[in-house]
């Protein structure tokens, strides 16, 4: 992981996901994210990239405490 934030600062790239959506799955204590990620390499821009995340929770003891973090991976033609 530290390679890859070493990569990160050498190569000047930062991102940033532009939020379209917020879908919350409250029976699986989860939120579906979508936005449109945008990806900046030094002073160049690639183009934005449609994604979807999930945020997953656990409520223990009335904590809510983020498990997990993953991309959503969407079959073609769905959209987010």
């Amino acid at each position: 992981m530290i390679e890859n934030k070493n990569h990160l600062l050498e190569q000047k790239i930062s991102t940033v996901l532009f939020v379209t959506d917020v879908k919350p799955v409250s029976e699986k204590l989860s939120v579906d994210i979508s936005g449109d990620l945008q990806v900046y390499i030094g002073e160049g821009r690639v183009p934005p990239q449609r994604k979807t995340y999930q945020a997953r929770f656990d409520n223990s003891n009335g904590r809510l405490m983020l498990i997990g973090f993953e991309e959503v991976l969407l079959k073609a033609g769905e959209g987010a």
